[in-house]
C-alpha cells in the first residue's frame, strides 16, 4: 500500500485512494434557488474529492484522508458548497486544512447554531464532535483543503438534506454574507 499526498496541492496519489464528483444535477434541492440551480448545465463539477480511507467507515482504528477541489462558482446568490454532514458518531472530531483558494468552513450545532471560520492557504480547522460542517468557496479559484477524521465515525449526509444548515453563504452587495434560514 503506498498512498501519498503532495503538501504543495493537496493531491493525494496511490493505488487505494479513490475519487468522487458533484455536479449541478446531483445537487438538485441543495441550493436555495433551485431554478437557477436547473439552468446551469448539468455536469458543470462543483466539487470532486480524493479520499483514502484504510479501513472501511464506521470500523475502529484509523485516521482518514481527503482532498477536496471546490470549485469557484454560485447559484443565483449562493456560492458553491460541499453537501455537508454531522458525524454518525458524535463524538468524533475531525481536522480540516485549506491548501488554496478562499472561503469559509461552515459550521453548525445540533441546535442549528450556525457560524463561519474564514479558509484561507495555510488556516487550520477543528471541528469539535456534535458539529455539522460544509465548505464554501466565495473566491474565484479552486479552494482546496484536506481533512482527516477517524474511520470510526462515519458520516451523516441525511440529516442535512432533510434540514439543512442554520444559515447559508450568500453574496450581499459583492461581499458573502451569513444569512439565517427562516425555520
Amino acid at each position: 500500500m503506498s498512498v501519498s499526498i503532495d503538501a504543495a496541492t493537496g493531491r493525494l496519489s496511490g493505488p487505494e485512494v479513490t475519487e468522487s464528483r458533484r455536479t449541478i444535477s446531483q445537487l438538485a434541492g441543495w441550493f436555495a434557488d433551485d431554478v437557477a440551480r436547473a439552468a446551469l448545465d448539468p455536469d458543470t463539477v462543483v466539487y470532486r474529492v480524493e479520499s483514502y480511507m484504510p479501513l472501511p467507515e464506521g470500523q475502529l482504528g484509523a485516521v482518514c484522508i481527503a482532498t477536496t477541489y471546490l470549485e469557484a462558482g454560485a447559484v443565483g446568490d449562493e456560492y458553491y458548497f460541499t453537501r455537508g454532514h454531522f458525524h454518525a458518531n458524535d463524538d468524533g472530531p475531525e481536522l480540516c486544512v485549506c491548501v488554496s483558494g478562499r472561503g469559509a468552513l461552515v459550521l453548525m450545532t445540533r441546535d442549528r447554531d450556525t457560524w463561519i471560520e474564514q479558509m484561507r492557504p495555510g488556516s487550520v480547522h477543528p471541528v469539535p464532535p456534535s458539529t455539522a460542517h460544509r465548505s464554501v468557496n466565495f473566491g474565484d479559484e479552486t479552494l482546496v483543503f484536506v481533512c482527516y477524521w477517524q474511520s470510526e465515525i462515519g458520516h451523516d449526509y441525511a440529516t442535512i438534506e432533510r434540514s439543512g444548515f442554520g444559515a447559508r453563504l450568500r453574496k450581499v452587495k459583492g461581499e458573502p454574507v451569513l444569512v439565517p434560514v427562516d425555520r
